[in-house]
């Protein structure tokens, strides 16, 4: 069973009236449960948001818990539109559905 998702025309960060260069295409970068672009082009366990102690704290495979909560997902906390629709971030379920089903 398909699960009908719309997936977005561009990736977070770009803006579709200035897509002069490669670079324009790109968009912003996060880091998996991150909201903010921070430019982060280090990324280590150190510098991840839900790392103490060496542990990772949040969406580990002890917590079985690999769907981001919206407080965590970019694409839901950066969408100017939350109110006309939804947007979220997809989790390894709907990217093997997108492989799958196109072409």
């Amino acid at each position: 069973m398909k699960s009908r998702i719309l997936w977005a025309r561009y990736n977070l960060g770009v803006d579709p009236f200035n897509l002069n260069t490669t670079n324009d295409w790109c968009g912003n970068f996060y880091a998996w449960g991150e909201v903010d672009d921070y430019d982060k082009f280090n990324y280590k366990w150190e510098t991840y948001k839900f790392i103490k102690n060496g542990n990772i704290t949040k969406y580990n495979k002890k917590d079985r818990f690999y769907t981001l909560e919206l407080e965590d997902d970019a694409a839901y906390v950066n969408n100017p539109y939350k109110e006309i629709f939804d947007q979220c971030m997809p989790n390894d379920l709907n990217i093997n559905e997108l492989i799958k089903n196109t072409n």
